[in-house]
């Protein structure tokens, strides 16, 4: 049975002792007081744990479970099996909320017809013990007529925006849960799946602080990997109403992001492997973006060649 108002927050985490505590603090620091926060240990073996008690000995709000590791999406789905709260929202730990961020959506959804709320992210990272303020993102329009195809083509740079959803409990009540088989691209299936029977809408404030580092999980995977999962996705994603054409598009335009990102990273084997499956498979030659890439990746390597 659900607490009426109150906010439970789900944090998987492994090996995490590096941040934890900062991720931990930005939930119980909010200004928004009637919260749960429900740690996830996904069998951490550094002193994750050990942070852990420390603070739930100072804030009983905090509450801790450790599990066999099993990855992200089975933590986060112990989590929601486990959350009292009438909304639900997730934070990794080693991201931080701004402190008016759960305040600012319970406010939103209680004034909206909608089922869940997503805000806008600032990205930053550490280093020489300087913290440094990247870019932002803020969320498309989810109205109610687009939200499937919006959430359908969300560029993969854009998926991150749903680490910062704040959804009403009943959101999760119908049985679409993390699909423990991705090892990425987690949120954007599960998201795809709730958007056909729910609504949710965008906050333009930058309420999430997303930490970039080399650590992170998302730069473990190549993009050929990556691709692969989320064409994954894709697959499982089409309605008996999609045609062939529009399904070949939707795939082409994957391929199309994926050489372009390995590109910008300079992974030239994985964007030789999505160039020539591309060309393949679907006919990426064939669409003038794909030119437009390489001929905009190529200035960039002359033109830091000549730098």
């Amino acid at each position: 049975m659900s607490d009426k108002g109150l906010v439970s927050v789900i944090m998987p985490a492994y090996n995490a002792e590096a941040n934890i505590e900062e991720a931990c603090c930005s939930v119980l620091g909010q200004t928004y007081k009637h919260i749960e926060l429900l740690v996830i240990d996904d069998g951490s073996s550094d002193g994750t744990v050990r942070i852990l008690e420390r603070l739930q000995e100072s804030d009983q709000r905090l509450k801790f479970h450790t599990i066999g590791n099993s990855g992200v999406s089975t933590a986060r789905n112990f989590g929601i099996n486990k959350a009292n709260g009438t909304y639900i929202g997730f934070l990794d730990a080693d991201d931080m909320y701004h402190p008016e961020k759960i305040q600012k959506q319970v406010n939103f959804l209680d004034s909206r017809a909608c089922d869940a709320v997503v805000t806008g992210i600032q990205r930053f990272m550490d280093a020489s013990s300087e913290r440094q303020w990247l870019s932002r993102s803020f969320p498309p329009d989810l109205g109610e007529n687009a939200r499937f195809e919006l959430t359908y083509n969300l560029p993969t740079n854009q998926y991150v925006l749903f680490n910062t959803v704040l959804a009403k409990r009943y959101v999760f009540e119908m049985g679409e849960l993390y699909e423990p088989g991705l090892k990425t691209g987690e949120d954007w299936d599960l998201w795809i799946k709730l958007s056909r029977h729910f609504r949710f809408e965008g906050l333009a404030e930058p309420l999430f602080f997303y930490r970039k580092h080399e650590t992170s999980s998302s730069a473990a995977y190549r993009e050929t990997m990556t691709l692969n999962a989320h064409l994954s996705i894709l697959n499982h994603a089409v309605t008996p109403g999609d045609s062939k054409s529009r399904i070949r598009r939707r795939v082409r335009s994957k391929y199309l992001e994926f050489l372009n990102n390995a590109l910008f990273k300079g992974a030239y084997g994985d964007a030789a492997i999505i160039a020539l499956k591309g060309c393949l498979l679907v006919g990426i030659f064939l669409d003038g973006r794909f030119y437009e890439i390489l001929k905009d990746r190529l200035a960039e390597k002359l033109g830091s060649q000549r730098g």
